[in-house]
Formats: structure tokens, sequence, C-alpha cells
């Protein structure tokens, strides 16, 4: 996954940047799978960069927005055994 974010340009276009966020949403749940939760963060982090400025929605075949982020933020905190943190971000 980090080698095919690599190729893409999420500047490109809405559709360029949901599917470069999602393979970071994706890559950030397999690592805090792995016990990578730094690395898991940085990925994330990344996604919710190019989240940020757009809708919660469909683009491309994928879904990218700010509350697909916070969804994936809660599966880190469930995966690195944190559920008073995954409960936190519910709430948010």
């Amino acid at each position: 996954m980090e080698r095919t974010t690599q190729r893409l340009k999420p500047e490109a276009g809405n559709g360029a940047a949901a599917a470069y966020g999602a393979l970071h949403m994706r890559a950030a749940v397999l690592a805090a799978r792995a016990g990578r939760l730094a690395k898991a963060n940085d990925h994330l982090l990344e996604a919710g960069t190019w989240a940020h400025g757009l809708p919660d929605g469909g683009y491309a075949g994928t879904v990218l927005g700010p509350a697909s982020v916070r969804i994936h933020e809660v599966a880190l905190a469930v995966a690195g055994g944190d559920p008073d943190a995954a409960l936190t971000v519910a709430a948010r």
C-alpha cells in the first residue's frame, strides 16, 4: 500500500485524494494490528490531511472524509488495546 500511495498524485482531484487517503487509512489499521502504533498514527494523519478538504462521501469507488478518518481512529484505538481512547474518539 505504501508503494502505491507513492505513485498517486492526491492533488490531481477528489478521486485521487480519496484513493490516497483510503489507502493510508487501510495501512493505518494494518500497522495498528501489527503493533506498530506510531506508524499507524502517521498513516492516519496523512489520510486526515487529504480528508480535511473533502466532504464525507464516495469518490471513485472509495469513501473519504473527516468522518471516515474518525471511524479509523476508533479502529486504531481498539486495535491498539485502548478502549477508553476509542470511546473518547467515538464521543466526538
